[in-house]
């Protein structure tokens, strides 16, 4: 077995339905409007998918973990991006410092 740790797990979908990491990033379009001080480690779906054809059919790589993240960004920086990719959105976004974002992890469990 071989194991591959991504970060979060970004780029095209092939659904409408999806439950990934994308997620994130329609939030910031259609509903939050504040922004956690949170780093990501981030990971292209693309460059995952070849990850895991190489371990596949490379046997150096059976009991081998392997770290998957290509970079890190924060979500305000996630954030910024959107908004000058979506200028026509409006998209006024707030940071939640971390001690509030910790509070609200206590009765929203997904934080």
């Amino acid at each position: 077995m071989t194991t591959i740790l991504p970060g979060a797990i970004f780029g095209p979908v092939l659904s409408t339905h999806s439950i990934s990491s994308n997620g994130i990033l329609v939030n910031f379009l259609h509903r939050t409007n504040v922004v956690p001080k949170v780093p990501l480690e981030i990971s292209d779906v693309r460059d995952l998918a070849r990850l895991h054809r190489l371990a596949f059919e490379n046997s150096a790589a059976i009991g081998k973990r392997y770290l998957a993240a290509d970079q890190t960004i924060t979500m305000i920086q996630v954030a910024k991006l959107y908004q000058q990719a979506f200028p026509e959105r409006h998209l006024h976004l707030m940071t939640i410092p971390n001690g509030g974002l910790r509070f609200a992890a206590k009765f929203i469990p997904g934080l």
